[in-house]
């Protein structure tokens, strides 16, 4: 009887050590359980801040990009408990390197003025990895190389995740995030996880560059139209309106002297014997006189006043507002000043030079451009005819 209850307690008590091994099989279990749901709960905390971010960057306009990144530095390092997260871009020519963005912590020392232009030379072994597997793991003890990168692991800085961005397979910048103190294996999974944020600042800084450049493009192509314009309505030898613009100014000034009921006068000018300043000193320096010439139109009229070389040495004054008499007055004192102007040539004064005259108005003399232009036209022949150096106004 004895033996058979020995037999039964020997039973019983491999029972039981089966029963405990099993429930401490179950204690590991759940608590490995726990563990992968604390790191699955971790990543889909995560991912919900990665598209909250991704998001912003969607809507963000291109002058808005510095705070969004910034923006970002400071949520990621909020989550993963980083010290220090930065930005860092090469240049177009790839010799340097700039912080443009940086979060740190309190007590952490900024570096965003002092690496404002970082020589990539300096660097080669940190952009060598980031190029070559596009993420870089660096701890303290043993993550670098003897005479390594120290400007990325400080004595304060117990490890770091370094994440490059790309274009064309081409190293652009990069994402660093340092960590202070003692690191776990929490890091390894953050770092997984921080893969993800590189080609989103990458593609939002690739779109504010698109933009730069567009808006370059624009402001370039605005810059191109003003000249093709100025082209198209000035005379490029004195800067003054040209025949076309002046007919088109003419015409306009007319329509709205009728509407308005005023009065609109217009100067005739031409130079004098200008065919012997070219025959004499040569072409060049009739261009002196010319410019020369245009400068003092331009100085001695009114703001509204359309000053214009007509062709050749012919030059032309629209006067909104002005009657006949006072374009004579005006025509009488160009015609006395511009025998008193002095024009060099190569430091030598030019012969004095004098100018003819005709003056003609709207309504008196014509309503339409060409007939002010005929009369006008006709009033200048007479001054030559009598003389030169004076003024004629139209009958």
């Amino acid at each position: 009887m004895a033996e058979v209850d020995i037999l039964n307690l020997e039973a019983r008590l491999r029972e039981l050590e089966e029963k405990f091994l099993t429930i401490d099989s179950l204690a590991q279990d759940v608590a490995q359980c726990r563990t992968l749901e604390e790191q699955l709960e971790a990543r889909l905390q995560f991912e919900t801040l990665i598209t909250e971010i991704s998001t912003t960057f969607i809507n963000l306009l291109p002058a808005e990009l510095q705070r969004g990144i910034n923006m970002a530095l400071s949520k990621v390092a909020a989550f993963t408990g980083a010290g220090r997260c930065y930005v860092f871009i090469l240049s177009e020519d790839g010799t340097f390197m700039t912080n443009t963005h940086e979060y740190f912590a309190a007590g952490m020392e900024p570096r965003l003025e002092r690496l404002r232009r970082e020589p990539v030379a300096s660097h080669q072994w940190l952009l060598e990895k980031l190029q070559g597997n596009g993420v870089l793991r660096i701890e303290r003890e043993g993550g670098l190389p003897p005479g390594g990168d120290d400007i990325f692991i400080k004595p304060e800085v117990w490890a770091s995740v370094i994440i490059g961005f790309f274009a064309k397979k081409r190293l652009t910048g990069f994402i660093g995030f340092d960590w202070l103190g003692d690191v776990d294996d929490d890091v390894v999974q953050i770092a997984d996880m921080l893969t993800v944020l590189g080609p989103i600042i990458a593609n939002a800084l690739e779109r504010k560059k698109m933009e730069d450049t567009r808006e370059k493009l624009i402001v370039e192509l605005r810059r191109t139209q003003e000249k093709l314009l100025t082209l198209s309505v000035r005379d490029q030898l004195t800067g003054l309106f040209n025949r076309r613009h002046m007919e088109e100014s003419l015409a306009r000034e007319i329509s709205r002297a009728a509407r308005h009921k005023t009065s609109l006068a217009v100067i005739m000018l031409d130079l004098d014997y200008f065919k012997r300043i070219n025959d004499t000193y040569g072409h060049m320096a009739g261009d002196v006189v010319l410019k020369a010439v245009g400068c003092f139109l331009q100085e001695r009229s009114r703001g509204e006043d359309v000053v214009c070389r007509y062709g050749g040495e012919e030059f032309i004054i629209i006067m909104p507002g002005a009657s006949l008499e006072a374009a004579g007055k005006r025509a009488a004192e160009l015609c006395l000043a511009a025998s008193a102007l002095e024009i060099k040539y190569r430091d030598e004064n030019l012969p004095q030079i004098t100018v003819s005259l005709g003056t003609a108005a709207y309504p008196q003399h014509g309503d339409t451009a060409a007939l002010l232009l005929y009369k006008v036209d006709k009033a200048l022949y007479q001054a030559k005819q009598a003389g030169r150096n004076r003024v004629v106004a139209a009958d």
